[in-house]
């Protein structure tokens, strides 16, 4: 058995340990692609939004499919969708690593576990050169929901047809929210929804535009990219690795801003390409987005539990702002007419977040008047980035 085997053995037997103690059972891809046949109305709504059909809207559906399909086996715990969306992903950042001469060992195994919660992490497997790297479903669903609440918050200017440009004026994001009540409210219930339980709120889903899903799909792509980036840095620059059980003596704090700029040098090398060139990923946006919308989420379970937006200091995770700074270390890998733009990206994105808790909190702290608490366990719900 070599190294990526036995990892991939053992994160079999943490999957089977979860299932047993959480009663999880993923769906086999037989039975979701009977689903998929099942639900396609309700799917094919969902592709063309608030836009009338359109002749290739059955080709995305197909596509879904052969996708499903075409997913890696893993293991009977692992969630099909969350495996061939990883399949993909790994592939990118591995092809990646190895066109810029990064080591990438003996590679990692992945899937999901049931027990994660609302997280993603890597862990060193003992006495190999190989990783696991475990996503939760709830991941997937929470940063799915974020990029399609941004799609409905980011101004833009629809150019043509097939392109949308997107506005960078703060202004018009406070204005938004100021004016859409509703979209206010679905931020507020997303957010405590993981914040108190972990998992997705059961609310109906809002359609989009064809621009504002232009939107989410650049933000969910970037953030995928950077998020498995940084989780595959911390497999290939080693961290956590030791020789015994005993623990390792490392800067926490340094191995999450270096995991952070491999996760932005990876959505460089990937997302700058001319068939895609997704300058949310490349710009570090993307990265802004998630380590933002994951402090709200911090944020709103401290106000849940205690009245007061003041969740406990981290021994092992830096402060969103500083993690946020390190990121434009990596603005030097970019031409330097694209600098400045980089940096503007960023700022617009985290100032989003911001003006997104101002319009929230009075509605979270309604919440926590009204008794709404979350479960008592935080890093259930903050897994990639825990209270620790």
């Amino acid at each position: 058995m070599n190294d990526k085997e036995a990892a991939e053995d053992y994160r079999r037997q943490r999957q089977a340990a979860s299932a047993r103690i959480i009663g999880y059972k993923a769906r086999t891809p037989a039975e979701q692609l009977e689903w998929i046949d099942e639900n396609k109305e309700t799917l094919l709504k969902f592709i063309r939004g608030t836009e009338p059909p359109r002749p290739d809207d059955e080709d995305h559906l197909e596509a879904y499919k052969q996708a499903i399909k075409d997913a890696s086996a893993g293991t009977e715990f692992d969630d099909v969708n969350l495996r061939a969306t990883l399949d993909r992903l790994i592939q990118e950042i591995e092809d990646a690593c190895v066109e810029h001469g990064v080591s990438i060992h003996a590679g990692v195994a992945y899937g999901n576990d049931g027990a994660l919660g609302l997280g993603i992490g890597q862990r060193p497997v003992l006495d190999t050169e190989a990783s696991i790297i475990d996503v939760s479903v709830h991941f997937l669903s929470f940063i799915n929901q974020i990029s399609r609440l941004l799609g409905r918050t980011v101004p833009y200017d629809r150019v043509d047809e097939d392109q949308v440009l997107i506005l960078r004026d703060i202004n018009l994001v406070r204005k938004t929210l100021e004016l859409d009540i509703d979209l206010v409210h679905d931020w507020s219930e997303a957010l405590a929804s993981f914040a108190a339980t972990g998992v997705q709120a059961q609310s109906p889903t809002v359609p989009l535009n064809d621009p504002q899903n232009v939107i989410r799909t650049l933000l969910l792509r970037a953030i995928e990219v950077f998020a498995l980036g940084h989780e595959y840095g911390h497999h290939s620059m080693k961290h956590g690795r030791v020789t015994t059980s005993d623990e390792a003596e490392t800067d926490p704090f340094q191995d999450e801003f270096a995991a952070d700029l491999f996760g932005r040098l990876c959505c460089i090398a990937i997302c700058s390409k001319p068939d895609e060139e997704n300058f949310c990923a490349v710009s570090g946006a993307g990265a802004v987005v998630i380590l933002g919308a994951l402090d709200l989420i911090r944020r709103v379970r401290a106000m849940l539990e205690t009245g007061r937006a003041e969740p406990p200091p981290r021994s092992h995770h830096p402060p969103y702002p500083e993690r946020v700074s390190n990121l434009a270390k990596a603005d030097a890998n970019l031409h330097a007419d694209n600098r400045q733009q980089a940096a503007d990206y960023r700022q617009f994105f985290f100032d989003l977040i911001e003006i997104v808790w101002e319009r929230v909190k009075p509605i979270i702290l309604d919440y926590h008047a009204s008794g709404i608490r979350p479960r008592p366990s935080p890093e259930e719900v903050t897994g990639w980035l825990p209270s620790r």
